[in-house]
């Protein structure tokens, strides 16, 4: 007898099967139930449940696949040499790359067409699935125009078919066709004879699953297939699949007697009438009456979010209240038409709401570290050693190599853009601070650690590489790599790697990384077995063993009895489940758009079926099957269905319109407050405190933001700390413990350090705590050109003023040729002994060689109408030997003293009368204009701190050098900015060298302050030229400019200086690090600060 029973999603079509099958077992019969692959656990478990223990051996829960199984275990012809999905794919990429020049249509393959060999696996597929031979094919495109697109399509078609059956016929059998065998086998043997058979749970069938049930029909005693039609008459926009399989069976039954019907009623799943209601009528267009709101039950709720996040953060809010309320966690489904649009986004929001979950996600193997080792070592092969190959090799984190030497070792390969045969030419000795003459301590470990690990990862590649080269096939090279990572302790190092993830309570990540290594060799072995004798090129292997990672899927399971489950509306299948989340009802994407997307257009697949080639899935059934999808996901819960729409897709300005899914419910059931969720919407918000401080930053400033940050700072010390410390404001102080021991502490600081504070508390603490620092390409940069400008003038100039041994002073030859030896000198200092020059930095050379010589003649120039003369070049104010001693601040309290040491570019001196005048000049590349409105601010104090320093200086031994009388102490005579940049000149008429150099040296530039004193003046330049006197010139016997200062306002200023630098580092000691920039004039200290990418400041601004 053979049975169809009817009902809608819910009305008991299961129960009854249950109920039927323990009546076959009562009365002594064999059963068998048949499910799809994804009800098969949850089919099991209930037979478990209804039926007694000895039950269980008259009955056996099958899907298609493992009937086939069955029933060659009894009748013989079970193979055990099964082809794997990604060898099948390798397979296909290896038969279209030899038919490519044969095809017509498809002949433009690619080693990197990915995309094609989905499309001919798809097609393939379909060809199997619905009984399709490559003669059928054939005899297809023979009744099309030859040069019809169709035509070479059909024939390009049966060739790629024919000769892929081919190729793995010869090593191995194919799953896909084991539907067509099973069918050929139940024709010769009556397997089910005095057996019933029930088939659930199923929507559609195949075309050869049609074939093997018609046998199933013809031998078995009793036949049971559940239609989810609410009649056999039904024909609604939702069935179109349901109705054609329907009418299939029907066919097939009526060749044995014809079947009986049972119709059930309506959903009975649901325990609210709403729901019932909403299951009966959603998709039935003409009714457009609303549900009674006198006796709605609030079963369904309705959100309209911004977007996915929002969705997510929804959901876990909804969740979480489900679970406070008594709810368990396997009650609970969440359904969208395609997960993994969720995917990154749905699982930190579950997360941070402590909501476990199971997502049967795929896994991309190529973004896993073993597998980017592996792919990695090919690609260095391939490219000769590329940095980023290189770099992204080292940082799987797979070699022996501690954390910190491989941050380290990345910082200096992208310092020197190390690429090709710098890797393996042997050490580097590049500076890793880049183009310096001295290497720091930090530099010298860092280019230790460098080489180390250089020759760490340098030495088995090498290794690999040669084995590589030597190997005359691929399994030869498959072997190579075996040997590469045995070598590497891989197997070890994973499973210390997952033993770590487990104890982090990652146990997906842990089962993950446990399966890693058996993948990779069952990949190694099974692709040396596949392509045994072939030769190939590393760039063959590397396109192979991608092609085969990217289709290899790491099997998942639940990690818990009690997760929420995440699942596609197409495949997954709920059962027993109370609450479902329907994520993504927006236009064109739940139900989703219909899109030609095969090798068959619509219209193709039209002409086909009038040439008796019947495929599957056109527009209509597709098209009908998403409305079923959107009908079982409804009729999915018992107690409570939730809706969700975004109004905008991630990325993407333009709005998004709800579906007309979820416009019907609201047509349907008027009286439901469709919710808008809001990113402010604090009811959402608090569910849990972690999910809680994740939102302060959003919110921040305000009145939502601060009511949330009071709920939430109880619970911030048992949160993660970037979590927390991301959400408040941008003031910071140094933890009591460190502040405690600096008040103590007294403090030495050089100028630079100081002014780095006062620019910006935090880049201080940034730059001299946490010793942050800027990692990027080594370049001959402002404060590398200003160090080699003021060694070059240094250097020069106290050889200009040094007599020869006959007494003279050096000639301008003379001047040039020492010049030139000192740019060489310093270049050879700065580059390796076998670097090249590069051809740009060679050419700033020389322009920094003429701006020095200028610069020098300019001085020379200067010399020749001053008495005042350099006397200290590069002078250390740290009290060592002869060197003045460092300035020393002591506020009031005596708790601490602050000491300023440095290092002066230059110190000038003009001796009358037993005094000593100081001048301190400091020679600028750059732009640099000193006011006295920058003392208040504690900005450019340097220079006046050194004049400072020199004249304050009590020091016998300093003063016996200046050769000043015992207690007597010099006299400030001015600070000087040179400014030596290159000069932009404009000439009208171009004549010769001598009028562009005349008219650059007229654009050097000083600035500073200088003593108002006449005298004093004249000694500095005789013609009292503004150029050298920081543009102070006088008129009628009258000096006048910016740049004058008595020798009183000197002393005042010096006063307001120590009262400024007491007052600022006082401040330090406090601990405070606000990122608070000193902006004041034209320059915006954010605006080149290296610390940008970690400043809240520069965000909230």
């Amino acid at each position: 007898m053979i049975k169809f029973i009817f009902g809608t999603y819910g009305s008991g079509k299961t129960s009854l099967v249950s109920e039927n099958i323990k009546k076959s077992l009562s009365s002594g019969r064999r059963a068998f139930l048949i499910v799809p692959e994804q009800e098969a656990v949850s089919a099991e478990r209930m037979t478990l449940k209804i039926l007694p223990p000895s039950a269980q051996l008259d009955l056996e829960v099958l899907n298609f696949s493992r009937l086939y199984n069955r029933v060659c275990r009894e009748y013989g012809g079970l193979s055990y040499s099964y082809i794997k999905k990604p060898i099948r794919y390798l397979l296909m990429w290896q038969n279209l790359r030899e038919l490519s020049p044969l095809l017509e249509e498809y002949g433009s393959f690619t080693d990197n067409d990915t995309a094609l060999c989905d499309l001919m696996i798809n097609a393939v597929n379909e060809f199997k699935m619905c009984s399709i031979t490559p003669t059928a094919i054939e005899r297809a495109a023979e009744k099309l125009g030859k040069d019809e697109p169709l035509c070479k399509k059909l024939r390009d078609l049966a060739l790629i078919y024919a000769s892929f059956d081919r190729l793995i016929s010869e090593k191995y059998s194919d799953s896909a066709d084991d539907l067509s065998r099973l069918y050929d086998v139940l024709k010769e043997h009556s397997f089910f004879n005095d057996r019933d058979v029930y088939i659930d749970s199923f929507t559609s069938f195949t075309a050869v699953e049609h074939k093997v049930i018609e046998r199933i029909f013809a031998t078995a005693s009793n036949v049971t297939v559940t239609i989810p039609l609410p009649s056999p008459e039904y024909d609604g926009n939702y069935t179109e699949s349901i109705r054609r399989s329907f009418e299939h069976l029907k066919r097939n039954a009526d060749k044995h007697g014809g079947a009986q019907y049972e119709i059930l009623g309506k959903n009975l799943r649901a325990r609210s009438k709403a729901l019932s209601y909403l299951t009966e009528n959603l998709w039935q267009l003409d009714v457009r009456q609303g549900y009674d709101a006198d006796v709605f039950d609030g079963s369904i709720v309705m959100e309209k979010c911004e977007n996915a996040y929002a969705e997510a953060e929804a959901a876990a809010a909804h969740i979480l209240e489900l679970l406070r309320g008594g709810a368990r966690c396997r009650d609970i489904a969440v359904i969208a038409r395609d997960p993994s649009r969720y995917k990154g986004i749905i699982e930190p929001a579950f997360e941070k709401n402590g909501i476990p979950f199971f997502m049967a996600d795929k896994t991309d193997l190529s973004s896993l570290a073993p597998i980017k080792l592996i792919l990695s070592a090919l690609k260095i092969r391939r490219f000769n050693w590329q940095r980023a190959d290189v770099l992204a090799h080292v940082k799987t984190g797979l070699y022996p190599i501690p954390q910190r030497n491989i941050d380290l070792f990345e910082e200096y390969v992208n310092t020197w853009n190390i690429r090709g045969a710098k890797f393996t030419d042997g050490e580097w000795t590049m500076n890793p601070d880049g183009y310096k003459k001295e290497m720091s301590e930090r530099a010298r470990e860092m280019l230790l650690i460098a080489n180390e690990t250089r020759k760490a990862i340098v030495e088995p590649l090498t290794k690999l590489f040669v084995l590589l080269d030597a190997s005359e096939t691929i399994a030869d090279m498959c072997r190579a790599l075996f040997e590469y990572i045995s070598a590497l302790g891989l197997e070890e190092r994973l499973e210390d790697l997952a033993k770590k993830e487990l104890a982090r309570g990652k146990q997906k990540s842990a089962s993950e990384i446990s399966s890693l290594y058996g993948i990779i060799l069952n990949t190694l072995a099974d692709v040396g077995e596949a392509m045994k004798d072939q030769e190939a090129s590393v760039d063959d292997l590397y396109a192979i063993l991608k092609t085969v990672f990217d289709k290899t899927d790491i099997g998942t399971i639940p990690t818990s009895v009690d997760e929420v489950t995440i699942g596609s509306a197409a495949t997954m299948r709920t059962s027993n489940i109370k609450y479902t989340l329907v994520l993504g009802l927006c236009e064109s994407v739940f139900p989703a758009a219909i899109r030609d997307t095969g090798v068959f257009s619509s219209g193709d697949r039209e002409r086909l079926d009038a040439l008796d080639i019947e495929l599957s899935g056109d527009v209509d059934s597709r098209s009908s099957d998403e409305l079923m999808y959107v009908l079982r996901a409804f009729s999915s819960p018992s107690d409570r269905l939730y809706l969700f729409t975004a109004e905008s897709e991630l990325g993407a300005s333009e709005q998004r319109l709800p579906s007309l899914a979820f416009d019907r419910v609201k047509l349907l059931f008027p009286s439901i407050n469709v919710h808008e969720f809001k990113g402010d919407d604090l009811e959402y918000l608090t569910g849990a405190p972690k999910s809680a401080i994740s939102h302060l930053r959003s919110l921040r400033g305000t009145p939502t933001g601060e009511a949330l940050k009071n709920a939430a700072l109880p619970y911030v010390p048992a949160l993660d700390r970037r979590t927390a410390a991301e959400s408040f404001s941008p003031t910071e102080r140094l933890s009591e413990a460190v502040t405690s021991k600096k008040r103590y502490e007294d403090m030495t600081l050089s100028f630079s350090r100081f002014e780095k504070y006062v620019s910006c508390p935090f880049k201080y603490f940034c730059s001299t705590e946490l010793k942050l620092r800027e990692s990027g390409r080594a370049k001959f940069d402002f404060s590398d050109m200003g160090t080699f400008v003021h060694h070059v003038l240094e250097t020069l100039l106290k050889y200009s003023v040094t007599e020869l041994p006959d007494g003279s002073l050096p000639d301008r030859d003379m001047i040039i040729k020492k010049g030139d030896e000192i740019v060489d000198e310093y270049i050879d200092g700065i580059f390796p002994s076998d670097a090249q020059t590069p051809k740009k930095l060679s050419h700033l050379f020389s322009r920094l060689k003429k701006l020095s010589r200028l610069v020098i003649d300019n001085m020379l120039k200067e010399m020749e109408h001053s008495k005042f003369r350099p006397a200290f070049f590069e002078l250390e104010t740290n009290g060592v030997g002869s060197n003045p001693r460092p300035m020393v601040f002591i506020p009031e309290d005596k708790s601490y003293k602050v000491t300023f040491t440095g290092i002066i570019d230059r110190v000038d001196l003009y001796k009358k009368d037993g005094d000593v005048y100081i001048r301190v000049v400091d020679y600028k590349t750059g732009s640099k204009t000193f006011s006295l409105d920058d003392v208040e601010h504690g900005m450019n104090l340097q220079m006046l701190l050194y004049l400072c320093t020199l004249c304050r200086n009590r020091d016998n031994e300093f003063a016996k050098t200046l050769g000043l009388e015992q207690g007597k102490t010099a006299t400030p005579a001015g600070m000087i900015y040179l400014l030596a940049k290159v000069p932009v000149v404009s000439l009208e008429d171009y004549t010769d060298e001598e009028v562009v150099i005349e008219s650059a040296d007229a654009e050097i530039e000083r600035n500073g302050l200088l003593l108002g004193n006449e005298d004093i003046l004249y000694a500095m330049n005789d013609e009292l030229g503004s150029q050298f006197l920081a543009g102070i010139s006088q008129k009628d016997g009258i000096f006048s400019g910016d740049a004058l200062l008595s020798g009183e306002h000197f002393e005042k200023l010096f006063s307001d200086m120590e009262k400024v630098i007491l007052k600022i580092t006082a401040e330090m000691r406090s601990g405070c690090a606000d990122a608070r920039p000193l902006k004041y004039g034209t320059k915006d200290p954010c605006s080149y600060c290296e610390y940008r990418s970690v400043c809240r400041y520069v965000e909230k601004n």
